[in-house]
């Protein structure tokens, strides 16, 4: 069993999401803000994002986050590799920084709320 409070990486790969990454950057913050409130997860936990070759202005969105929030890291590729090679590269940047990496993709179509749950299993034990 785990059964200790570690950080967390959350990866999001990325591919021309202009219209929505500053709502998604605004949930996922506040959701690990709460965790870390709840003591369910520590300092420095970080958000991931990964630029697969985005040709709007992806890129620059996720520069002006990086640069504004000190737990945020960007990674851009030179072109379009596909979802997995991005999600690869997030849990490359930060596997080393954290306990636990948990991806999702930056549109939020799954429910971020199953994170906790998810957490609460890892440091019961559970891989």
């Amino acid at each position: 069993m785990n059964n200790e409070i570690s950080s967390i990486g959350i990866v999001l790969p990325c591919c021309n999401e202009e219209e929505i990454l500053m709502q998604t950057d605004k949930k996922i913050s506040e959701l690990i803000e709460n965790l870390i409130q709840k003591k369910i997860i520590a300092e420095p936990s970080f958000i991931v994002y990964v630029d697969d070759g985005s040709t709007d202005k992806t890129w620059e969105l996720i520069q002006n986050i990086v640069s504004s929030n000190g737990n945020r890291i960007g990674v851009k590729f030179s072109r379009n590799f596909g979802h997995q090679s991005a999600l690869l590269g997030g849990i490359t940047s930060v596997y080393q920084q954290v306990g636990c990496v948990i991806t999702i993709d930056a549109d939020l179509q799954d429910d971020i709320n199953v994170i906790e749950e998810m957490v609460l299993k890892y440091i019961q034990g559970f891989d």
